[in-house]
């Protein structure tokens, strides 16, 4: 997935949470899973022309950012 071709200005927070990922996937259903990388991607609605989005994932000694190496700002 690329969003370099996005209309709709993105803000994203990635979440470590203390808890695993069958656990808060299953509390969200309506949001997008990801079990591959354990996240869960939950859109919140807000009457802004902007998406925000929690990117919920297991706490780990990993940075989530590992897999983008070469790819941040």
């Amino acid at each position: 997935m690329s969003f370099d071709n996005a209309s709709t200005l993105l803000l994203q927070f990635d979440v470590a949470v203390n808890a695993g990922y069958e656990r808060f996937a299953a509390l969200f259903p309506e949001a997008l899973n990801d079990p591959e990388f354990r996240n869960v991607w939950l859109y919140l609605e807000n009457p802004y022309p902007v998406d925000v989005c929690l990117v919920l994932n297991e706490f780990t000694g990993r940075d989530w950012s590992d897999f983008f190496q070469g790819h941040r700002l």
